[in-house]
């Protein structure tokens, strides 16, 4: 596993423990079903003005009809944008550097 963040990035600030969730989801789905060794990677990079961490993993994935239960389901949908809103309210637009 891994844990990258490119220069400006490292003086970007964010919401505490943002992050966690998303890391404990890899390590939960994408660890249990992966071939040999699971692999996590945490990058932090600029893109424009915003601060993206992104969370990958060398796990299967979703089948095709879990994404598009995840996005068209009702119930799914509502879970899907409380967890992206809590992800990105606090600080969407600008990075907020140190």
């Amino acid at each position: 596993s891994e844990i990258r963040a490119d220069g400006e990035a490292l003086g970007c600030e964010t919401v505490k423990l943002v992050v966690q969730p998303i890391v404990e989801n890899a390590i939960y789905h994408g660890m249990e079903y992966a071939d040999g060794d699971g692999e996590i990677l945490v990058w932090a990079h600029i893109e424009g003005e915003d601060l993206y961490i992104d969370v990958t993993d060398n796990g299967p994935g979703m089948r095709q009809e879990q994404v598009d239960r995840l996005l068209n389901d009702e119930k799914d949908k509502i879970i899907y944008a409380g967890s992206h809103q809590r992800s990105t309210y606090p600080y969407s637009g600008n990075c907020k550097r140190s």
